[in-house]
């Protein structure tokens, strides 16, 4: 699951940069379709990394994290 949501990221960044291309080059209608791409991917992998965190419990387990605020 880790690995789909790095994935879904690097996709998202690859998508909002062809769309920062495109309008450059004078593609705005491409451009647009391109950062609604990038919105759309960078929401499933937010979606899975919430799963991570909440559902599978994976985070840091560094003790400089514990006993900060918020933190159990």
């Amino acid at each position: 699951m880790g690995l789909v949501h790095a994935v879904t990221n690097a996709v998202a960044v690859g998508a909002y940069a062809s769309s920062w291309f495109a309008r450059r080059a004078g593609h705005d209608e491409r451009g647009a379709r391109l950062a609604l791409m990038g919105a759309g991917i960078s929401g499933v992998g937010a979606y899975l990394g919430g799963h991570l965190t909440t559902a599978r419990r994976v985070g840091t387990r560094d003790d400089a994290y514990f006993g900060a605020p918020g933190v159990g």
